[in-house]
């Protein structure tokens, strides 16, 4: 077999939806995302690249009374391809993120 490494492309297209009526209300507060994602791939074998695609939905629920929000996410992708003897791998992805988000730094008027 014949390896061989060139230049990747990627592709990527994302939209978020927030509710920004009612601040103090919880369920306004939540943010929704989804994407789509292509990747030609960066190996090449026998003249055929390994590229990769995904789909993928999230929600951001925010932490009460901080600027914090928990980050929790789903994807669906496929890399590669069955045919001309390459493999294919097809993946789901659930991912769990903590965005922690201050004023650390800001030093206080009144103490």
């Amino acid at each position: 077999m014949y390896r061989n490494f060139v230049n990747q492309d990627k592709f990527a297209l994302g939209f978020s939806y927030s509710k920004s009526k009612n601040i103090r209300r919880y369920s306004d507060r939540i943010q929704y995302s989804t994407g789509l994602n292509y990747d030609t791939g960066y190996l090449e074998v026998d003249n055929k690249r390994i590229n990769s695609m995904s789909f993928s939905l999230g929600v951001s629920l925010p932490v009460e009374n901080t600027f914090s929000a928990l980050n929790i996410s789903y994807s669906y992708g496929q890399k590669g391809r069955i045919s001309d003897g390459l493999i294919k791998e097809i993946y789901h992805k659930l991912s769990l993120n903590l965005g922690l988000d201050g004023i650390w730094f800001v030093k206080r008027k009144f103490e």
